[in-house]
């Protein structure tokens, strides 16, 4: 029986776009596909997430090993908020009535401690939140097992009580692989949809 939705929150709970960020501060959308690609990669994305030292120290380091995008990297660091550009239209009508109905919402996201100032930008959905884990937490990452059972072991909770929200496929097989329920989200519609099969 499902008790939990659990939630992921970059595109789930709010929009973002690196690419529309960068491509502002370096003047053209083909700047930002290479700088995206070569310097600022899913790679060290990854670190950020999962952020075994202070953030600011991957910034020092980044800078030092692009001194050419020492201006850009510093403004990355102190604008982080501006690439999340609102809530993901519906999900907090949505939130209201699973609260409503019973349901604990729950978070699991990937993401460094810069989550903290997203959510004080978009309180609305954040706060119908019941609890949460973030990567850089634990220093785990999703879809690796062991987030998941942090997860599990944070809340107390069993992994057939969860159905998991992701906007990566990945992530859902990650869930999938240890007992959760899963959905890959596209909007509020298409998810409200998905929930209703398996929540009945």
């Amino acid at each position: 029986m499902i008790k939990y939705v659990v939630l992921d929150f970059g595109g789930v709970l709010v929009d973002y776009n690196f690419k529309n960020f960068f491509a502002h501060l370096l003047g053209s959308e083909e700047r930002a596909t290479w700088f995206l690609d070569n310097v600022f990669t899913e790679e060290m994305n990854n670190k950020l997430d999962m952020q075994l030292k202070p953030f600011g120290e991957y910034i020092e380091e980044w800078k030092a090993r692009w001194p050419e995008y020492a201006h850009e990297l510093d403004f990355f660091n102190l604008h982080y908020t501006d690439i999340f550009t609102g809530e993901v239209v519906g999900m907090k009508v949505l939130m209201e009535k699973l609260k409503a109905q019973g349901y604990q919402l729950l978070g699991l996201s990937n993401w460094s401690s810069k989550v903290n100032d997203v959510m004080k930008k978009f309180p609305d959905c954040f706060r119908l939140l019941d609890g949460y884990l973030v990567s850089y937490m634990v220093h785990q990452l999703k879809p690796a097992p062991e987030i998941y059972q942090s997860f599990i072991q944070k809340f107390g909770i069993k992994a057939d009580e969860c159905v998991f929200i992701d906007d990566k496929p990945k992530n859902i097989e990650g869930a999938k692989n240890i007992g959760m329920k899963g959905i890959v989200f596209k909007d509020a519609q298409q998810l409200e949809r998905d929930l209703m099969s398996i929540l009945q």
